[in-house]
């Protein structure tokens, strides 16, 4: 193959491909031709529901954000709670220890003290008992909020530990002159015991008296980690679940037992009670709000009303794709009915119940010499009849489309055209009805054959 046939043949190929591509880009456009008409309402409809999304999406996240700032809020508030209460009990119990101090050479007697120190640790039911050590460190006398609270404090078990603690704790208050917290501590209950889950984990508090240079006293203090939450307000606790926790992720006191889903709002800060205080820290888990069902039933008949929608609009393209698919047919069988009309030499004529022409097919044109604007809209007598011979046809039609409405069949009359030129033909004339789709008639349908010659040749013979 030489370079010119060559060269020929791709230009064959590249214009046969160009035309394979735009074939079918036609009729891919053709397809969705249909959805032009629902494209634009189709389009709003996402962007409706895109937007109610979104909306509902800020509306949910700003409810968010609230149910955040308000866990921290409380969070907040609880804390400072606790550690007001701390301030005011070692603030409290430094006063008993100065009054106590001077009340050997005053009227304030021992009894009154010990009365201070029995209603504090009743009012605050996280004091688990309270003990006035003397200059020898000797447990000189102690009060208890609740007397099985006591009890188990002084078990064999936990009493050894408890001693130990407190001397360490002890030395290093006198050492730094300041109150000090010891470490966490648990105490061994029985779970049967109503008191367990109240004394269960404790620590103490050693509060000096620097302006006596300690030298008759001081206090000791044991706190339930429990009585820490009875802090909290109860319509706090309602809401929201209290957990104290250690710093080994230990929960060494909580608010309800009441289970949290997976993503319940929860927070947590620490707990700064003072000097070497233990490593607690407080966390706050919100229990789920109830059934929000305005938001509900508002997502539900967004999303309700978008798919309605949207399913509307689908169903109206596909009933349009089928409409199109009937037109397309329509079409067709329209045209091929044209063709099959224009190449007969047969001219076709329509006539509404007025006899009124509303359609003429190219052949009778050629009969008349007048185009089908001239024609359509004629009533009898017509333009095209011999001036001689209209009443005559006048009749003959008007005798056949009776007879035709009558019969309903086909009726055959012999008549005359005129044509623009001057020569006239001589036709035979087939009526029909013309019947609608719901079985009325509309009009008559006459088709004309041009029997000139024929006539012409019998009139020879």
């Amino acid at each position: 193959m030489n370079g010119a046939n060559r060269a020929k043949y791709k230009k064959m190929i590249n214009k046969y491909t160009f035309s394979l591509s735009q074939s079918a880009i036609t009729k891919r456009l053709r397809k969705i031709r249909g959805f032009r008409l629902v494209y634009t309402p189709f389009l709003a409809i996402v962007i409706f529901t895109g937007v109610m999304g979104v909306i509902l999406g800020t509306l949910q996240l700003q409810e968010k954000n609230q149910q955040e700032a308000a866990l921290l809020r409380e969070l907040s508030f609880a804390k400072q709670r606790i550690q007001l209460r701390f301030v005011s009990n070692t603030d409290s119990l430094s006063a008993i220890n100065r009054d106590y101090v001077s009340g050997f050479d005053q009227e304030l007697t021992k009894e009154n003290i010990i009365k201070q120190t029995i209603n504090l640790a009743q009012k605050n039911h996280e004091i688990a008992q309270i003990i006035w050590l003397n200059s020898q460190q000797k447990n000189e006398w102690q009060v208890s909020s609740l007397k099985n609270k006591e009890a188990w404090v002084e078990k064999a078990e936990n009493s050894a530990e408890l001693q130990k603690a407190l001397i360490r704790t002890v030395n290093l208050s006198l050492k730094n002159n300041l109150p000090v917290f010891s470490e966490l501590m648990t105490v061994r209950t029985q779970d049967l015991e109503p008191s367990a889950k109240d004394i269960h984990n404790v620590f103490w508090q050693v509060i000096p008296n620097p302006a006596a240079n300690n030298a008759n006293g001081i206090f000791a203090v044991l706190y339930a980690t429990q009585g820490l939450l009875d802090m909290i307000p109860a319509e706090l606790k309602e809401t929201y679940r209290f957990t104290l926790i250690s710093d080994n992720e230990k929960v060494v006191a909580i608010s309800s037992d009441k289970s949290l889903p997976k993503r319940a709002f929860n927070n947590q800060a620490n707990l700064d009670l003072g000097a070497a205080s233990p490593n607690l820290s407080l966390r706050i888990d919100a229990y789920p709000p109830p059934t929000n069902l305005t938001f509900r039933m508002l997502l539900g008949v967004t999303l309700g009303l978008s798919a309605f929608v949207i399913w509307s609009l689908w169903s109206v393209l596909k009933q349009m794709q089928v409409r199109q698919i009937a037109e397309a047919k329509l079409r067709t069988e329209t045209s091929f009915r044209n063709a099959m009309e224009n190449s007969t030499p047969i001219g076709i004529r329509a006539h509404d119940m007025n006899k009124r022409i509303t359609y003429v097919n190219r052949a009778f044109c050629d009969m008349t010499g007048r185009s089908a604007e001239e024609l359509i809209g004629l009533t009898p007598p017509y333009q095209f009849w011999p001036e001689n011979k209209r009443d005559e046809l006048t009749g003959k039609m008007n005798e056949a489309f009776k007879e035709t409405l009558n019969l309903e069949q086909k009726t055959g009359i012999e008549g005359f055209i005129l044509h623009r030129d001057g020569h006239q033909i001589h036709t035979r004339t087939f009526i029909a009805p013309l019947i609608n789709e719901k079985g009325i008639q509309t009009g008559w349908v006459t088709s004309l054959v041009d029997i000139s010659e024929p006539k012409r040749i019998r009139e020879e013979l």
